[in-house]
């Protein structure tokens, strides 16, 4: 009895593309620029963005002890007394490895954000109504 009672008196309306109604949740971050109280649903999977990829790649190229190891030969083939070879020929294959490298993770990161772009915008159900 008092189960059914309690079913009676409950209501649940769901308003997931209501913007108007989503708007009150903003908040006043500063000046005219609003934050989300809520977080979006939308997937993300990439590692990078336009402007992020060069800095963040160079960050990741460089936590590989072989390519400081590398920074570091070169940095000593600078000095005349020690050198052996000129600094720009050890250059050029370090350059090339990390183009190589910069490549492949930018192929990567397109696929991700094209996947990302496919599962976003995929048709969903939306329930609405009340119970």
């Amino acid at each position: 009895m008092f189960g059914a009672s309690l079913n009676r008196a409950f209501t649940w309306e769901v308003r997931a593309n209501n913007r108007s109604y989503h708007m009150q949740f903003k908040k006043k971050f500063a000046f005219c620029l609003t934050k989300k109280k809520y977080a979006g649903n939308a997937i993300k999977t990439a590692k990078y963005s336009i402007l992020t990829f060069l800095p963040l790649n160079l960050y990741e190229q460089f936590h590989r002890m072989a390519n400081v190891y590398f920074v570091f030969v070169i940095l000593l083939q600078t000095i005349p007394e020690i050198s052996t070879l000129p600094w720009y020929t050890l250059l050029f294959p370090l350059s090339c490895l990390l183009t190589i490298r910069a490549l492949r993770d930018l192929i990567d990161d397109i696929g991700r954000h094209q996947s990302d772009r496919n599962i976003n915008n995929r048709p969903c159900e939306i329930l609405s109504g009340k119970r």
